[in-house]
């Protein structure tokens, strides 16, 4: 005798049919309001059982929809982060990095990307799935000495003067002019190429 399962997180319905069975769709209506399905039917499975087949089956008469989690915010940075820290070591190797990004004023250093946003699902049997929405990014904590945030839709952070772009470990981004050497500066470390005024405040 044909009877319809539901799946246990009520996503899927199928009606188990016999060898050689077919049901009505009157009989086939009443099943569904008995299992209390009103979601996702599909018509295309539904004509299918009407007919009657050699071998036993189990059809997918109706699917219900996930819920989708909410993508998180994003912030993309304009500048590779190699050749964004400044400030860290007080010594530096020149020779291999050329590690000094000038930027202009003005210059997009960050910009916002939304997350997609969550969508709810729903159950065979109409029940609505929330869905976890993604963590939002306050933009404003990445803003550091020499930038500023720009507000709207998709804010961005951009710089304030022309200098040294610097991220550091935390993503915070700042520009500075003149461009800082916290340590030495000798035939070691190899020689720094810029336009920038470079202040040196270890030895040369």
């Amino acid at each position: 005798m044909a009877r319809v399962h539901l799946s246990a997180d009520r996503l899927r319905a199928n009606l188990q049919i016999g060898a050689g069975e077919a049901v009505t769709l009157e009989e086939l209506r009443h099943m569904l309001l008995d299992a209390g399905i009103h979601f996702g039917v599909d018509r295309e499975a539904v004509m299918a059982v009407l007919v009657a087949q050699d071998q036993a089956r189990e059809v997918e008469l109706a699917r219900g929809e996930a819920a989708e989690p909410g993508g998180n915010d994003v912030a993309d940075y304009a500048i590779d982060s190699e050749v964004s820290a400044a400030n860290r070591p007080s010594r530096r190797d020149f020779h291999r990095v050329r590690w000094v990004k000038e930027v202009k004023a003005g210059s997009e250093l960050v910009r916002l990307r939304r997350g997609n946003a969550a969508r709810p699902g729903q159950t065979v049997t109409g029940v609505v799935l929330p869905a976890q929405p993604g963590e939002s990014l306050d933009l404003a904590r990445l803003v550091g000495p020499g930038t500023r945030l720009v507000a709207g839709d998709l804010p961005t952070i951009v710089a304030t003067l022309a200098g040294a772009y610097a991220r550091n470990e935390t993503g915070v981004v700042s520009v500075t002019c003149p461009l800082i050497i916290p340590g030495n500066l000798d035939h070691h470390s190899g020689e720094i190429e810029t336009h920038l005024p470079v202040e040196v405040r270890g030895d040369l």
